[in-house]
């Protein structure tokens, strides 16, 4: 793996939980009036019609193997965004963004299930800083475990899941061509995720919503930034790092999405807030960079 384009690769990963980390707060406004599934819908609806005005061409090409790595990551994704939206109407939105950062966790046990690759040991110490950042952030006690954590915490297995799968079909993003085959792989993901969406609208939920000029801000920057841009950019360069870095990038998204929240509504983070995040990203930074440091040290007292 090249360094320099992991690097590269890491520092979009960034900027994919940037756009992630302002879904909470509008996210969670939405769903106040819109119900969970029609959201969802919408909001990849709007998303599959961009990729298919845009790239619809490149899909001639589709193969068959690729559709079945769209359809299987297109599961994992629609289904982790549905019960995270779903899960936001009876959970806080401090909660949310605690167990779903805890695929921080997750991530290592579905790399060694799915490929049986072992993570090093700056990587665990890594992500065990990480995840008691975010336990001390997002200070996710109080009241008895819901039924919005519980599907909360089956989206974030979902999307353990989806990052570890997305990193098996590297191989295939990142050869020649590699452009074409992100907007393929995301367009089947999108249509497998508003196809969910839609069977969930129609069997559950009433069609009867108002539409304000907050949801449709909402569903417009859920649609084209945090879905079509985030995604594009995930599937293309996840697979030119490791599946536990990015996740520990990915731990970032609850100090983004209250670093939002205090530029919008000026309310200020408080000591114990500051406290986790100088935690997270301690863990990124043990994570990203301890191999790399300990390695040059070693080889320095070496020499």
């Amino acid at each position: 793996m090249n360094k320099t384009s992991a690097l590269q690769a890491e520092l979009l990963l960034l900027l994919v939980t940037l756009f992630w980390g302002a879904t909470f707060l509008l996210t969670k406004n939405a769903v106040e009036v819109v119900p969970p599934f029609a959201f969802t819908a919408i909001r990849f609806g709007i998303a599959l019609v961009v990729m298919l005005v845009l790239f619809g061409g490149r899909l001639r090409a589709l193969s068959l193997k690729e559709t079945k790595q769209g359809v299987w990551l297109g599961v994992l994704y629609g289904i982790g965004f549905s019960l995270q939206t779903i899960g936001l109407q009876y959970t806080t939105v401090a909660r949310s963004s605690f167990i779903t950062g805890s695929l921080v966790v997750m991530v290592p046990i579905a790399y060694w299930l799915t490929e049986r690759r072992r993570t090093t040991s700056f990587q665990k110490a890594g992500v065990l800083v990480a995840a008691a950042g975010l336990w001390i952030f997002t200070n996710p006690a109080g009241g008895e475990i819901n039924t919005g954590d519980m599907l909360t915490f089956v989206s974030a297995m979902c999307w353990a899941l989806y990052v570890c799968y997305l990193d098996k079909t590297g191989s295939n993003v990142s050869a020649d061509g590699a452009f074409n085959l992100t907007v393929r792989l995301v367009t089947i993901q999108f249509g497998v995720t508003f196809f969910l969406a839609m069977l969930g609208w129609l069997a559950w939920e009433t069609f009867a919503f108002k539409l304000t000029g907050g949801i449709a801000l909402a569903v417009l920057y859920n649609a084209l930034f945090a879905s079509v841009i985030a995604t594009v950019l995930q599937t293309h360069f996840q697979p030119r790092t490791t599946p536990v870095k990015a996740a520990l990038i990915f731990a970032l998204e609850p100090i983004f999405a209250s670093a939002i929240m205090v530029i919008a509504t000026g309310i200020q983070l408080e000591v114990k807030e500051m406290v986790g995040g100088f935690f997270i990203i301690a863990g990124v930074l043990l994570g990203e960079t301890g191999d790399m440091v300990f390695t040059k040290r070693t080889q320095k007292d070496i020499a």
